[in-house]
């Protein structure tokens, strides 16, 4: 009891922050939790699959909502709702280019083939082209729908997902989208987390839209909604006089800034198509050739760099763990501090550890006040840099964590498994009442989290067709 209430005292904070010192009751916390436990796996893996995770009760986009913003009214930093979409949206990314990856008519309308299995270079070939062309596809339609975009005021339908990824994406590069869309209503356009939770079905992690959004996008872009549908279901074109039957006009034929030099060119070659006067290729073609390529291979790259984030928060899953709210709640606490950092420290660039860049991210895709944000908490404004290399962020991230230590008295880099984010928020819940049974604490943590494991290894297997 001594031990924890000096703990919870060595580290005062205001009451809405969470505590998330990883002292020497944290490493006891650990140790307890590798002790072998007495739930049955099996019957827990009997159990229906549990919808209620995420908890929908962190899906509340209500003012009420966001907590730290009452205690430090100088900026608005992103509420759980927020932060706990952004994690769904990202699920909902990886899932749809792992589709795009597995897809072999994907692969036979990229003109890839061989009488023989691929060796695993070839294949990996392969999947850079379908993901990289998805993308190309993905930018000429975001394009295209951002003229759509009236002035002032909020979204009202939710765009398809791959329109979102390059959103996303050009949010996330602050710089970008001041230099080509300044004048643009795409400019002070909050990205929609609100309507991408209504949207995405945390089971699947498929976004469908609903018929009012779908008729919406198909009346303002003249294309289909579903990016990957199209790219599944690709006309083929006969080529006159060929006696194979499915002579493709490839996806690989689309180039920005270039005429399809097999494409119909009139609505006469068009209907000549094997699906009868489908318009999706001279469309395309026309989207292609009238975007600035140096603006959409920009673009291209920001979207590509930004999957090395997404397989991150994949491989951590925290959207799908117990402890998603404690772990969400200790990363605003924790870019707020990151926050005062950069304030403070004004001669080094600091690098944020992967909780603390899932909320900078999600306050960066709030377009309207992310500037006004920074001047106001960090006393200027914070470009967002993803083009630095690795081994440059290694050495400034090392820099960062001693900066981050000696000014918060906290250690900066945590290990984010599931384990270790269930204890952290056992631990809280311990300080916050003067429990100091560590062992039944710790056992709770990990009959939790093996629930949870449980749970996710039966929505898997659900998903095998």
């Amino acid at each position: 009891m001594n031990r924890l209430r000096s703990r919870s005292e060595a580290h005062q904070r205001p009451p809405e922050l969470p505590f998330d010192t990883y002292s020497d009751v944290h490493l006891a916390a650990s140790k307890a939790a590798q002790r072998p436990h007495s739930q049955n796996l099996a019957e827990l893996k009997k159990k229906a699959l549990d919808r209620s995770i995420p908890s929908p009760s962190l899906f509340d986009f209500g003012e009420a909502s966001r907590g730290t913003a009452a205690a430090n009214q100088q900026w608005t930093p992103p509420s759980l709702a927020e932060c706990a979409t952004h994690l769904v949206f990202l699920e909902a990314l990886h899932n749809v280019r792992a589709q795009v990856l597995a897809s072999t008519p994907i692969s036979c309308a990229m003109g890839y083939s061989s009488t023989t299995k691929p060796d695993r270079e070839t294949l990996t070939a392969w999947h850079h082209g379908k993901w990289k062309k998805y993308v190309e596809f993905a930018i000429v339609r975001f394009l295209s729908w951002r003229e759509t975009i009236p002035r002032g005021g909020a979204l009202v339908h939710c765009p398809p997902l791959d329109v979102l990824m390059v959103w996303q994406a050009l949010l996330l590069n602050p710089g970008m989208l001041s230099r080509y869309f300044r004048e643009e209503a795409i400019a002070d356009l909050n990205f929609p987390w609100e309507l991408i939770h209504g949207a995405v079905d945390t089971h699947t992690w498929e976004l469908s839209l609903a018929p009012a959004d779908r008729a919406s996008f198909e009346a303002g872009t003249g294309m289909a909604p579903h990016l990957l549908a199209q790219f599944e279901e690709w006309p083929v074109r006969l080529r006159p006089g060929s006696k194979r039957k499915n002579i493709l006009v490839g996806l690989s034929d689309f180039e920005f800034g270039r005429a399809t030099a097999r494409a119909p060119q009139t609505e006469h070659d068009a209907d000549s198509d094997k699906v009868g006067g489908d318009r999706t290729i001279p469309t395309y073609a026309q989207k292609f050739l009238d975007v600035r390529p140096q603006l959409a291979n920009q673009l291209r790259e920001a979207v590509l760099r930004q999957f090395r984030f997404v397989e991150r928060m994949h491989d951590l899953l925290w959207v799908r763990s117990p402890a998603l709210e404690g772990t969400l709640l200790r990363a605003v606490a924790r870019y707020d501090r990151f926050c005062e950092l950069m304030r403070r420290v004004t001669h080094l660039m600091v690098v944020p550890t992967l909780d603390i860049d899932l909320v900078w991210h999600t306050h960066q895709c709030a377009a309207s006040r992310y500037g006004r944000d920074m001047e106001s908490r960090v006393g200027r404004f914070i470009n967002h840099d993803d083009t630095i290399l690795s081994q440059v962020l290694e050495n400034r991230f090392d820099r960062t964590a001693d900066l981050y230590h000696k000014h918060f008295g906290k250690e900066y880099r945590i290990c984010g498994c599931w384990e270790c984010e269930a204890l952290a928020s056992a631990m809280e819940q311990a300080v916050r009442t003067g429990e100091t049974d560590i062992a039944g604490i710790t056992a709770a943590a990990r009959e939790s989290v093996t629930y949870y494991r449980a749970v996710e290894s039966e929505r898997l297997k659900s998903l095998i067709k």
